[in-house]
């Protein structure tokens, strides 16, 4: 059995019992599933995506109640695909997907407290808002609906923020998936499964009036309803469909087992994007680490600096104790930063955290960028959400100790909080690298975050640095270095 299969098997079934996330060790007072703010996450008003965004052109804008707006994109692969639209206050989203010959079409319908899904004649070229007769495909709500919070608010018509919803249309397995925020499996609220597998082991469309999802060619998306001040209906079309979820854990290939692909409990460089790749192979070798041979007790250094009135670390961090608004000493940790700023990044790509015990991050996200973090000393626990606007919990919180590496990109595990739940003040260190997409070009800067004062705004964190690297490896080891210069009554040595 793998050891990895054993830590993180339970990550993957959300909602199962013991899984729901509980309130923080560190701010014991949170309510984390009650938390609701009032902005979204910072992916607006240009929705990034790995292809061509389309915008679409208000075709009625006389009030906020009767505001239309419709657009088509291809699918570049027929029956394939995922559609995230980008929009703000709509009372409804109609997904019209059609075959080339425009002799059928699958409609899905959303609203705030339902999604619809049917087929029936394709819509007349031009037309908006149509829906004709159809046959209805049976579907279900995904998860529980009362221990999620997912459901069953499918779509936001009273949020004057812009929020992504999602289709998923996979016609190889036959599964149908609307989604809300991040497209990924966790955060699926509706699925139809149109497909039974069938002797020797295949699987067919339970309804062969189904087989015209293979030969579907667009998608029409349709906003009723919105916001006359926001920006207009936007949407992605990206190829592949919502089908697995990919682990937080990345391992080296050459250490991947049998029962980690079965149980999906941790993934290889190659299955994540070019940029987690690229950082990947910067920062998970084994020579980073914090204790090398010009200074072996690095990592104890940095412990007894944190810990220690009147060193360093524990100086730098009582400056930063209201960084996150009010005065609190435990929302504090070091950024530590590695080399110059190139552009290309939130901030310098490689940032030092060190955690002191029994301290956490504000619940954040990352500005929309691709990102890899390994744990260099100690362990720290993650924590994912939904979305800062939401902030739901989407699985069980991960554990992650010395040698672990974890990753983010712009549509998995972007909002996270970090927490040192060490009650004994172990410290934890980690190095963190990020990176903006090859074709975003807006650069968000910044890190967005809940503000724990009254989990109902959103702040925005610049990435700053508190030290530079060899400045501060320098001074750690002089302080190290020198502890034996005093007696034990404080008065220095001769």
């Amino acid at each position: 059995m793998s050891i990895l299969a054993d830590r993180y098997a339970s990550f993957f079934d959300p909602f199962a019992d013991g899984n729901v996330i509980e309130a923080s060790k560190v701010f014991s007072d949170a309510k984390l599933q009650d938390l609701h703010v009032d902005a979204p996450p910072p992916y607006q008003p240009n929705l990034k995506g790995i292809l061509t965004v389309v915008s679409a052109e208000a075709a009625d804008h006389k009030s906020p109640g009767s505001l239309q707006y419709s657009l088509t994109t291809d699918m570049a692969i027929h029956g394939q695909g995922t559609i995230i639209a980008s929009c703000t206050m709509p009372q409804r989203l109609l997904f019209s997907l059609n075959t080339e010959d425009r002799t059928r079409a699958l409609y899905v319908a959303a609203t705030e407290t339902s999604v619809e899904i049917g087929y029936g004649s394709a819509a007349p070229a031009g037309s908006t808002g149509y829906l004709p007769e159809l046959i209805p495909i049976k579907g279900n709500v995904v998860g529980d609906s009362e221990k999620s919070g997912l459901a069953p608010t499918y779509i936001r018509p009273t949020m004057e923020y812009p929020a992504r919803y999602w289709l998923s249309v996979d016609h190889k397995n036959g599964i149908l998936r609307f989604g809300r925020d991040y497209a990924n499996l966790t955060l699926t609220l509706y699925e139809a499964r149109l497909m039974k597998k069938v002797d020797p082991g295949v699987w067919h469309w339970i309804d062969e009036n189904y087989t015209f999802i293979d030969r579907i060619t667009s998608v029409t998306v349709q906003q009723l309803g919105g916001n006359l001040q926001a920006p207009p209906l936007q949407v992605v079309y990206q190829p592949l469909p919502v089908v697995e979820k990919l682990p937080p854990i990345i391992v080296p290939s050459e250490l991947i087992t049998l029962d980690d692909l079965a149980k999906g409990c941790a993934t290889v460089p190659a299955n994540l994007s070019a940029e987690c790749q690229r950082l990947y192979a910067n920062v998970a070798g084994a020579n980073i680490m914090l204790d090398t041979a010009d200074f072996p007790d690095f990592g104890q250094a940095i412990e007894r600096s944190v810990n220690t009135e009147g060193l360093l670390c524990q100086m730098l961090l009582k400056k930063k104790s209201k960084e996150f608004g009010q005065d609190n000493y435990k929302s504090t940790y070091l950024r530590i930063t590695l080399g110059a700023d190139l552009g290309n990044s939130p901030g310098p790509p490689y940032v030092l955290e060190i955690w002191p015990a029994m301290h956490a991050s504000p619940i954040h996200n990352h500005g929309d960028s691709h990102a890899v973090i390994k744990v260099l000393h100690g362990k720290i626990k993650a924590y994912y959400f939904t979305s800062l606007y939401d902030a739901l919990p989407i699985a069980a919180p991960v554990n992650l100790v010395k040698g672990d590496v974890t990753w983010i990109d712009p549509e998995n595990y972007q909002v996270h909080q970090l927490s040192n739940e060490n009650c004994d003040g172990s410290v934890c260190c980690t190095i963190q690298c990020y990176s903006y997409g090859a074709k975003d070009t807006r650069h968000y800067e910044c890190f967005d975050y809940v503000n724990k004062e009254t989990a109902h705004v959103i702040k925005h964190f610049e990435p700053n640095s508190d030290m530079r690297f060899d400045e501060f490896k320098a001074a750690l080891k002089q302080e190290w270095e020198s502890r034996w210069n005093k007696c034990h009554d404080g008065h220095h040595v001769q």
